[in-house]
């Protein structure tokens, strides 16, 4: 019985996602060192001005523990919620994926980096 016939059988609806499937499976393939958080205190200006923190703030956290540029992964995705969407305002962020090498400072120097230049980071390894 093959996944659709499975699918059909018990009532439920099996959608392929091309996109997504294609994205996960890149995403899939590094060693995610670091999932994180990043809000801004001070908002910016625009998504570019978002992208420009965040590229610094992995360039910085780089030199800081010494990697090389091609040591270094990130996938990032910025979130906002404005008002007159529904709910309340959500202040821009980033969820960030880093790939690295194995460093015991990595979290520590990450929080702190993103908050002496940005703002909050909640981090996990």
């Amino acid at each position: 019985m093959t996944q659709s016939q499975s699918s059909q059988s018990t009532g439920q609806l099996v959608s392929y996602r091309p996109q997504q499937q294609h994205a996960g499976m890149f995403l899939s393939g590094f060693d995610w060192r670091l999932y994180g958080t990043g809000t801004f205190c001070q908002m910016s200006r625009d998504d570019h001005e978002a992208e420009i923190y965040l590229n610094r703030f992995v360039r910085q956290l780089g030199d800081s523990l010494h990697f090389h540029q091609k040591e270094i992964a990130y996938y990032g995705a910025l979130e906002d919620r404005t008002p007159g969407l529904g709910g309340r305002p959500v202040r821009k962020h980033w969820h960030l994926l880093l790939a690295c090498p194995d460093n015991p400072y990595l979290l520590s120097s990450s929080k702190q980096l993103w908050q002496a230049s940005n703002g909050w980071l909640k981090i996990q390894p």
